[in-house]
């Protein structure tokens, strides 16, 4: 099974020197997206997963923008009216 090595890249290369060993690059993709979106989830602020065998880079996944993206000017949605008691039946 081939081993992918997940690095971190947002202008300085934080390398993964353990890897993963997956069935294929597809897997490999499938991790790196998984990846991508946890640390955007986590607050990280851009940068990519470069994926790479023992030997080269093979391709990048960058971290969703719209995770870490607010929209200026947009406001929390109005709360939901409280229920006043138990709901009757004529």
């Amino acid at each position: 099974m081939p081993r992918y090595f997940f690095h971190f890249k947002d202008g300085s290369l934080f390398k993964d020197e353990e890897g993963e060993d997956l069935r294929d690059i597809e897997l490999a993709r499938c991790h790196a997206r998984r990846l991508a979106l946890e640390l955007a989830s986590g607050g990280e602020r851009g940068g990519c997963i470069v994926v790479a065998d023992d030997t080269d880079p093979l391709f990048a996944v960058p971290l969703p923008r719209q995770l870490y993206e607010m929209k200026i000017g947009t406001r929390a949605p109005a709360a939901l009216p409280r229920a006043q008691g138990p709901a009757r039946l004529a």
